[in-house]
């Protein structure tokens, strides 16, 4: 049976006691306003093996309150984006005011399809009314960006009602390291790979736009 590991609630008091070198580590992962401002539990470790388990767990710590943060941000801009639209105040969180803000222009400036006009010029009739274009999102095809909880699919994507193949290469390459708002941008803005030429305007040009996309992809070093 597995077994249970004490825990300890600390106070902030027991904080202040921690060893710098601790109290450095801990706030290098986490920064200093959650070391702050968090609960901490102090847990007992009465094996070899709970002590393995548990190291394990406050290493892969930080990438999770990352990937946490992360979320909660594109919750924030989506719900501001909302507020935008409907004239509301909005509470004073500048960069995700001015995300939002950033975000708003672009639906404002970039012709988007919802799912019932990508069906209509696709000349498909499938039963689902979100049909082919959650399905091809699902495959890779396409991407879209949320906007009050609904898909919009950004027009430069498709020809002829269908997905253009290059995109399908190009979400392969970029998806797994940039969000479909990030991916949108890119395809938007200047590009030196494509002599200053915006990705979307170039997508005739397979070989040329791909090769953009890995040059983006590529770690940097130095």
């Amino acid at each position: 049976m597995p077994t249970t590991l004490p825990q300890i609630s600390l106070t902030p008091d027991d904080l202040e006691k921690f060893p710098p070198s601790l109290r450095v580590r801990i706030q290098n992962a986490f920064g200093p306003n959650d070391f702050k401002k968090s609960r901490w539990v102090l847990v007992g470790t009465p094996t070899t093996g709970d002590e393995r388990v548990l190291g394990e767990v406050l290493t892969r710590l930080p990438a999770v309150l990352d990937a946490h943060t992360r979320e909660n941000e594109e919750s924030n801009i989506a719900v501001l984006m909302d507020m935008m639209a409907n004239n509301q105040a909005m509470p004073a969180t500048t960069l995700e005011i001015r995300n939002a803000r950033i975000r708003a222009e672009y639906l404002d400036r970039v012709q988007c399809y919802k799912a019932a006009e990508v069906r209509e010029q696709s000349g498909l009739k499938p039963k689902n009314p979100s049909e082919p274009a959650s399905r091809w999102k699902r495959e890779g095809k396409i991407f879209a960006l949320r906007k009050a909880g609904i898909d919009l699919y950004p027009s430069f994507q498709f020809r002829d009602g269908q997905p253009r193949p290059v995109i399908k290469r190009i979400l392969a390459i970029l998806e797994k390291d940039y969000s479909p708002w990030q991916i949108a941008f890119w395809f938007e803005g200047g590009n030196g790979w494509l002599d200053g030429a915006k990705p979307k305007n170039c997508l005739e040009q397979f070989d040329e736009v791909v090769l953009a996309a890995y040059r983006l992809a590529e770690p940097t070093y130095g």
